[in-house]
C-alpha cells in the first residue's frame, strides 16, 4: 500500500473520469498495477503530532504535577579549554543557550594537574553547569583533540591519569538526552582559551574562593579629557564661497550682482547657517572648502566607512546632509589621491 499525500484527491480524479486520453490516460493505465491510497494533508499533520508526543512523553513529577520537557531544535553549546602555567592552572567555560545568550565562567584549579587534566576539568565543570540548567540537548565543542576524540570513541583512554576524568565525563553525558561533540581549532575557541589563561595568570587572595574583576568601558581618551583639546577645529585658509550668498539673503539689495541674486534662490538661511535646497524638500548644510576636506577624509577612511569609492562617498555625504559647490569633483579627486587605497 502506497500513501499519496496531496492537496486534492488526484487518484479519485484520474480513475473516475469516464474518458481518459492523452497523458492522463497513460498515467492512469500505468498506476492501475499499484495499490494507491489517498491521504489528506491534515491527516499527515495529526500523525506527526502523535509521533512527536510518543517520542517526548510528559513526565509525572511528585505531587501529581505533569512536567513537559522543553524540546528545541537548537542545542546548548559548551565551549571549554584548559591552561596550565607555572603559577597556576585555569579552566575556561563558555555556555551558549538556544536563544544565543552567552555565559562565561573562569575557574582557577588550586591543585596539581596536567594540561590534559585541566581540559577535562573544564569539560566536567561546564557539563555540571548545564545539568544545573536542565539542558537536554548539548553540543560540546573544544580545541583539545585528545579529549574530543576520547569522548567520541575514536581514541581509547589508556592514561592512568585521565581514566577517572574520562569515566566522570561519560557519567555526566548520560544526564543529557542528546549530545554531540565537535573539534575546532584554537583560533575559533579564543574566548574559552582567554578565560582559562586569565584564571591561570591572576592569583586569588589567601583564603578566598573567588575574585571579582571589574571591566569598565572608556569611551574617551584620558589625554583628551585632561587637556581639553578641541578636536576637528579647522581654520579656513581659502575664500568662503558662502559669504556672498549669505550677505544677500541677510539683506537683499539691488547692488549685488545678478549672478549672486539668481544663485541665492536655491539657498536658505536657517539660524544663521546657509542651507542648500535639495530635492523633496531636503535641506543640505553648506560647508566651507576646508570643512569639506575634513568631511571627505572622515567619510573615506573614518568611522563612516573603510576607504569608500567616489560614488559611495557622494552618497554618504548627501546622506549626512552636507553640500559645497565642487562636491562632484572633489570626492573623486580625494578617493584617487588616497595613498592607502
Amino acid at each position: 500500500m502506497v500513501n499519496v499525500v496531496c492537496q486534492t484527491d488526484v487518484i479519485k480524479y484520474m480513475l473516475m473520469r469516464p474518458i481518459t486520453r492523452g497523458r492522463i490516460g497513460k498515467w492512469t493505465l500505468a498506476l492501475t498495477e499499484f495499490a494507491l491510497q489517498y491521504v489528506s494533508k491534515k491527516a499527515v499533520k495529526g500523525q506527526t503530532l502523535a509521533d512527536f508526543l510518543t517520542d517526548h512523553p510528559p513526565i509525572v513529577a511528585k505531587g501529581g504535577m505533569v512536567e513537559v520537557p522543553l524540546v528545541g531544535l537548537t542545542p546548548w553549546k559548551l565551549f571549554f579549554d584548559g591552561s596550565k602555567m607555572e603559577q597556576a592552572t585555569g579552566a575556561g567555560v563558555v555556555l551558549r543557550s538556544p536563544e544565543g545568550t552567552k555565559t562565561q565562567v573562569a575557574f582557577q584549579l588550586d591543585f596539581p594537574c596536567s594540561n590534559n587534566q585541566a581540559e577535562y576539568e573544564a569539560l566536567i565543570l561546564g557539563m555540571g553547569l548545564l545539568l544545573g540548567l536542565k539542558a537536554d540537548t548539548v553540543e560540546i565543542i573544544g580545541d583539545s583533540q585528545l579529549v574530543i576524540k576520547q569522548l567520541d570513541g575514536e581514541y581509547q583512554c589508556e592514561s592512568e591519569h585521565l581514566v577517572e576524568y574520562y569515566a566522570q565525563a561519560k557519567k555526566l553525558i548520560e544526564g543529557f538526552q542528546d549530545m554531540a561533540v565537535r573539534h575546532i581549532p584554537r583560533s575559533r575557541n579564543q574566548v574559552a582559551n582567554d578565560l582559562s589563561q586569565v584564571a591561570s595568570s591572576i592569583g586569588l587572595p589567601e583564603g578566598s574562593l573567588e575574585r571579582t574583576i571589574v571591566i569598565k568601558r572608556q569611551t574617551r581618551s584620558s589625554i583628551l579629557e585632561d587637556s581639553q583639546l578641541e578636536v576637528n577645529h579647522v581654520k579656513d585658509t581659502q575664500p568662503d564661497w558662502r559669504m556672498p550668498i549669505t550677505q544677500y539673503l541677510s539683506s537683499p539689495r539691488p547692488e549685488f550682482e545678478r549672478r549672486i541674486r539668481n544663485k541665492a534662490t536655491g539657498y536658505m538661511l536657517i539660524g544663521g547657517d546657509l542651507y542648500k535646497k535639495g530635492k523633496g524638500g531636503l535641506f543640505l548644510k553648506c560647508v566651507s572648502l576646508n570643512e569639506a576636506s575634513l568631511i571627505m577624509a572622515e567619510v573615506h577612511e573614518g568611522i563612516c566607512g573603510a576607504h569608500q569609492t567616489g560614488p559611495k562617498m557622494r552618497w554618504l555625504i548627501r546622506r549626512h546632509g552636507y553640500y559645497w559647490p565642487t562636491v562632484a569633483v572633489d570626492y573623486v579627486r580625494h578617493a584617487k589621491g588616497c595613498w592607502a587605497c
